[in-house]
C-alpha cells in the first residue's frame, strides 16, 4: 500500500520553482512513523501520544545507490553511538594513524558527538584526537592513547579544555558510585604451544588481583571464559599497526565483555583505549592488551590497564604528556610556579571547585604532579619542571596510574572518575556483568513497529531485555487496559512474539492508544516495562492517492529511493531521465511494505 503526498503542476511558471517547493515542504513535515496520510476529508489525523518516545528506523542511501539529499533529505548528524535498545546508526569514525581499518558501518552503543570530519568533540566544541605522547619513557611501559584536544588555544581564552564532561571535576564528584560488576573475556596467543603463553592458574591468580585493587572502589570483575590460539602472527604484537587486525579477529560480544588479549611479545607492558574513544568501551576495538611478561599474579599492569579503560589519565600526564607550559601542564603546587592549587590541598568532596588541580594534569587535585620517574618508589623524585619554580615533591607512587613498582592504590577522585566515566559510557557492561557476574535483576524493554499505523496494524515486537543469559521467561501483553477493538495475539508467553495484529471495531471514526507490557523472570529477581499508548491504530485511510499526470504507474516495479524522513518514488515527467530536474514529480511515502 501506498500512501502518497502528491505534488503537481503543469504550469510552466509553476515549474520553475517546483524544486523550492518541495525543499520546504519536506522540510517543514516530519514524516515518520507518527504520519497516518490521510486522503482529504476521510479521516482525522491521528492524536499522537507525547508521553513516550517511540522507536523510529532511519534510512540512509548507501553507497552506490542514488543520492536524494537536495532536496528531499534532510542532513543527517554524524552519530554512530547509541543507547542500549534503539536502532542503530552507521556513521564513519576516525582511524587511528598508521593503521588501515575500514570505517564502513561501524555500530557502537554510546552516544558521542562527533565533528563532520568524524572526530570527537569536546562539551566545548573542539575537535579531540586519540595519540600517544611520543615520548618514549611513557609509551615504552604503557603505549595507551590518550585524547588531545586539537588547538583550542588559538580559537579560545586560556584554559584546559574538557574531553568530556566527567572531566569537570563537580560532574565526577556527582556520579554515582554503585557497586558495578564486569565480566572479561580472555583471549591467549600462542607461538608453539600452551608454554609459550600464560596459563589458566595465572588468568585466575590475576583475577583475585585484579578484584583486590578494586574492591574498595565498588568494582568487581568476573572471568567469563578463556581461550587458547595458535597465531604466530599476532603472538609477536605492534600496537602502532596490529592492533584492529587482533581486535577484529578475535574480540568476541564487546557490548557485554571485556575483551582482554595477550600477546607474547611486544614493547609495552600493556595498553587500553578510553571509554569515550572511538575505538574503546564497548566498541569492537576497545579492551585491553597485555603483554605476557607483564601476568603475573602479584603485578599490577592488568589494574593501571583497566584504570585507562575507565578513563583514568597517568598520574604524570600534566607533565610528561602535556606540552610544557601549556595550559593543560600541571605546574608544582606553589604560588611561584603559577599552580592553580598552590594550597596543595586537594578540592573537597562537592566542592567548592575553584580549578585546585582538577582542571589539568590528570584531572584529579588529590594526585600530585611529577614527572614519568618509571620503577622509582621515591616520592621524592628528581629534577624540576620547565615551567616551576621548585623540584616534584610527594609523587604519588603508591598509585596504579603512576610507574612504580610499589603501587599500591587508587585515590577517591579517581574512584570516582572511573564510576562516572562507567555510567556514561559503559552501560552494556555493567548491565550484562550486573546480572551474570553480580546478583541483579534483569531490566526489561522492547520495542514494537510500526508504533503509528492505519487499522489493521501488524506490529512486531522485539525483546531488548538484558541481560538475557540469566532470564527464565517473558510474558507479553499487548492490550494492558482492555481497549476496544481486537488484538491477535493479546497476550504471549516467550522471548519472541508472533506478529501482533492490532484491528479497530468497523464503526470506529478516531484513532486508538494501546497500552504494552513485558514481564521478565529470572532468579536474580523480576522487572517489568510498561509503555503506555505505545500503539496508536487509526481508522483506515480509504483510497490512495495516485498520479495520473505524465506518471500514472505507481506499482511496485518502480525504483524507491530511502531517505531520513520515508521513502520516494516516480520519474520525472516529458520524458527527463534526471530526477532532480525541476519538473520532476515525485511522491513521498511511508510503510513498512515498501513497493506492495
Amino acid at each position: 500500500m501506498h500512501f502518497v503526498l502528491l505534488v503537481l503542476t503543469k504550469d510552466k511558471f509553476m515549474k520553475k520553482y517546483f524544486s523550492i517547493i518541495v525543499a520546504l515542504l519536506m522540510t517543514s513535515i516530519s514524516f515518520s512513523q507518527h504520519l497516518i496520510p490521510v486522503k482529504s476529508g476521510q479521516i482525522s489525523a491521528p492524536q499522537i501520544s507525547t508521553s513516550n518516545t517511540k522507536h523510529v528506523v532511519r534510512k540512509i542511501v548507501q553507497p552506490g545507490t542514488t543520492n536524494l539529499g537536495t532536496p528531499f533529505m534532510a542532513k543527517q548528524k554524524a552519530n554512530p553511538l547509541l543507547s542500549i535498545g534503539k536502532i542503530p546508526q552507521f556513521a564513519t569514525v576516525n582511524p587511528v594513524a598508521n593503521q588501515a581499518i575500514s570505517t564502513t558501518n561501524v555500530i557502537d552503543l554510546r552516544d558521542l558527538n562527533f565533528s563532520s570530519n568524524g572526530l570527537l568533540l569536546s562539551p566545548d566544541g573542539f575537535e579531540i584526537e586519540f595519540r600517544t605522547s611520543g615520548n618514549s619513557k611513557v609509551t615504552d611501559v604503557c603505549s595507551t592513547p590518550r585524547p588531545y584536544v586539537i588547538d583550542p588555544i588559538s580559537k579560545k581564552n586560556a584554559s584546559c579544555s574538557f574531553s568530556v564532561p566527567c572531566d569537570d571535576a563537580s560532574n565526577r564528584d556527582a556520579a554515582s558510585t554503585s557497586q558495578k560488576y564486569f565480566q572479561l573475556r580472555w583471549h591467549v596467543m600462542m607461538d608453539g604451544g600452551a608454554s609459550s603463553n600464560i596459563d589458566q592458574a595465572a588468568i585466575t591468580a590475576m583475577m583475585t588481583t585484579l578484584n583486590a585493587d578494586y574492591a574498595a572502589y565498588d568494582m568487581i570483575f568476573c572471568e567469563d571464559s578463556a581461550r587458547w590460539v595458535e597465531d604466530a602472527t599476532n603472538y609477536t604484537h605492534d600496537s602502532n599497526t596490529e592492533e584492529v587486525s587482533l581486535k577484529t579477529t578475535y574480540n568476541q560480544r564487546p557490548a557485554d565483555l571485556i575483551n582482554i588479549y595477550v600477546v607474547g611479545n611486544m614493547t609495552a607492558g600493556g595498553y587500553a583505549r578510553f571509554p569515550y574513544d572511538p575505538m574503546g568501551g564497548p566498541n569492537f576495538r576497545g579492551g585491553i592488551v597485555m603483554n605476557k611478561s607483564n601476568c603475573n599474579a602479584t603485578g599490577h599492569t592488568l589494574a593501571h590497564e583497566m584504570g585507562h579503560t575507565f578513563g583514568l589519565e597517568h598520574t604524570f600526564a600534566g607533565v610528561d604528556e602535556r606540552a610544557q607550559c601549556s595550559d593543560c601542564y600541571e605546574r608544582v603546587r606553589d604560588i611561584a610556579s603559577g599552580s592553580s592549587n598552590n594550597s596543595g590541598i586537594a578540592t573537597p568532596n562537592g566542592g567548592p571547585y575553584l580549578t585546585e588541580g582538577d582542571r589539568e594534569g590528570d584531572w584529579c587535585s588529590d594526585t600530585n604532579p611529577h614527572n614519568t620517574n618509571s620503577y622509582n618508589c621515591n616520592t621524592s623524585t628528581s629534577g624540576t619542571g620547565g615551567c616551576d619554580a621548585g623540584p616534584w615533591v610527594n609523587a604519588p607512587v603508591n598509585n596504579h596510574m603512576s610507574y612504580s613498582f610499589c603501587d599500591s592504590q587508587f585515590t577517591a577522585q579517581q574512584g570516582r572518575r572511573m564510576h562516572c566515566m562507567a555510567n556514561s559510557y559503559l552501560a552494556s557492561w555493567t548491565s550484562y556483568g550486573g546480572g551474570v557476574c553480580g546478583t541483579q535483576p534483569p531490566v526489561a524493554d522492547f520495542s514494537g513497529t510500526p508504533t503509528t499505523w492505519g487499522s489493521p496494524s501488524n506490529v512486531v515486537f522485539t525483546d531488548l531485555s538484558a541481560p538475557t543469559s540469566i532470564i527464565d521467561s517473558w510474558t507479553w501483553n499487548f492490550n494492558v487496559a482492555g481497549q476496544t477493538g481486537t488484538v491477535v495475539p493479546a497476550t504471549f508467553v516467550g522471548q519472541t512474539p508472533p506478529t501482533v495484529i492490532y484491528t479497530l471495531p468497523g464503526a470506529a471514526v478516531a484513532c486508538q492508544d494501546y497500552e504494552v507490557s513485558l514481564t521478565i523472570t529470572s532468579a536474580n529477581g523480576n522487572d517489568t516495562e510498561t509503555k503506555t499508548a505505545y500503539i496508536t491504530v487509526c481508522p483506515p485511510a480509504g483510497d490512495c492517492d495516485t498520479l495520473d499526470i505524465d506518471y500514472n504507474n505507481v506499482g511496485p516495479t518502480n525504483t524507491i529511493y530511502p531517505g531520513t524522513n520515508g521513502l520516494f518514488t516516480g520519474v520525472p515527467n516529458e520524458g527527463s531521465t534526471n530526477f532532480a530536474d525541476a519538473v520532476g514529480f515525485y511522491e513521498l511515502f511511508f510503510t513498512p511494505y515498501a513497493g506492495v
